[in-house]
């Protein structure tokens, strides 16, 4: 009898990439990870491009404030949206860390804007 197959997405793809490097069972936490932090990264980028020039330190600082929001902010609001939709919280990692990094404001303004609906008895 076969084991059942396992869905294929970037994050199951992450896990197998890093059990080579770290092993199987640090993988399950590095996996996940490494596709927030790819995410997270390009949408840093993506908005500090269209950032004021400054020094190139300041803009490595930036990139890293963002890095850390979007690790911080991308499995909590997969987990939200999940109670709310059909979609695996996984499915979800790479695109919710690259609008956390490249738009944290607009992130911010839609997360009010739902609990004050949600407070007010609106729907959103």
């Amino acid at each position: 009898m076969t084991a059942p197959a396992t869905p294929l997405d970037i994050v199951t793809v992450s896990i197998a990439l890093a059990t080579w490097v770290v092993g199987a069972e640090v993988a399950q936490i590095v996996g996940p990870y490494s596709v927030i932090i790819a995410g997270a990264i390009g949408g840093a980028t993506w908005s500090a491009s269209s950032r004021p020039r400054e020094s190139r330190w300041a803009a490595l600082r930036y990139v890293l404030w963002m890095v850390g929001l979007a690790l911080i902010a991308t499995v909590p609001l997969a987990e939200l949206i999940a109670r709310w939709t059909e979609i695996a919280p996984r499915w979800m990692f790479a695109p919710i860390a690259v609008i956390v990094a490249a738009r944290p404001d607009w992130v911010v303004r839609q997360a009010r804007r739902l609990i004050e609906a949600r407070t007010s008895g609106g729907a959103p």
